[in-house]
Parts: C-alpha cells; structure tokens; sequence
C-alpha cells in the first residue's frame, strides 16, 4: 500500500515541477515532461536542461533587446534577431535545435550553447546532434506517453495544495 502512496505522490510532484517550469518557460507542461523523458533516456541531467532553457529565453530577450554576446550566439547557428522577435518558447527551442544540428564545428557549437544556454547547453549539443531533426518528433511521442498535460498538472498542483491543508 505504502509503495503505491508513494508512486501517485511522486507523480503528482512530477506533474506539479513540469508545471512550474511551464509558467518559468512559457512551454507546456506536456513539452517538458516529453522534453525530460528524452533527456533522461539519452542519459542527461533535466535539471541542467531547464535551467538551459530559461537561459535560452533570457538569451532570446537579450537578443532582441540589442545584447551583442546574444545576438552572437542566436546568429552561430542561423537564427537572426528579426527570426526571435516571432518565435514562442517551443518554437525557439526546436528553431535553436535545428540550427545546431546545422551549425559546422565543434567549436562553434560550444561557444553559442555556452552563450545561449550556460553550462547547461552542452547537455542539449549532444541530444540535439543525436536525435538531430527527429528531437520534436521524439518529444512529442514521449510527451504523449507521460500522460502529463497542462490539465493534469493543474489538477496536481490543487491535489498537492489541498493535501498541504489537511495536513
């Protein structure tokens, strides 16, 4: 009975993290539990990964605001200032994939993910030059496996505050 307590609380709590990165991001909750199922499959570190991506985001409002070390980095791979002014988290996130799957030399990789990403980016080269132009392909089926969506996580995070209540 314990063990089964535990596996729906670790669930709940799972749903509730992905829902937080979500309002961090900007990305669905789905997305992320997808995006972190890939990045534990492939052997990586989801905590480096998210805190990547809220780099990214930060580096994408950089950009567009005129930082050059941002600007930079995003033109690396491909991407210019004008192609960020439009493109939602989700869509940077694959666009950013896409332009590292492209992108020529190691080196080049290296200095742009640190620019985009910090230290959390070089987790994110090795999946996106694994899994290349498949990465949204496998995010979305692994997404779909989680069983985790938006919905399911509000409601995780209103099961956990009202357990938090009783207690």
């Amino acid at each position: 009975g314990f063990q089964l307590v535990q596996i729906a609380r670790d669930a709940v709590d799972f749903g509730v993290q992905m829902r937080n990165l979500g309002a961090i991001t900007g990305m669905s909750t789905s997305t992320l539990a997808g995006l972190h199922d890939v990045i534990k499959e492939a052997g990586g570190d989801f905590d480096r990964v998210s805190v990547g991506l809220s780099k990214m985001l930060k580096a994408q409002q950089d950009a567009v605001d005129g930082n050059k070390t941002a600007i930079k980095g995003f033109q690396d791979i491909g991407i210019s200032v004008k192609e960020l002014k439009n493109l939602s988290p989700e869509q940077l996130f694959y666009r950013v994939a896409d332009g590292f799957q492209k992108t020529g030399s190691a080196a080049e990789k290296s200095q742009a993910s640190v620019a985009l990403f910090g230290r959390g980016g070089r987790e994110l080269i090795a999946m996106f030059d694994v899994l290349g132009p498949e990465l949204q392909k496998h995010v979305e089926e692994a997404a779909k496996a989680s069983g985790i969506t938006d919905e399911s996580a509000a409601a995780d995070a209103k099961w956990t505050q009202t357990i938090e209540q009783l207690s």
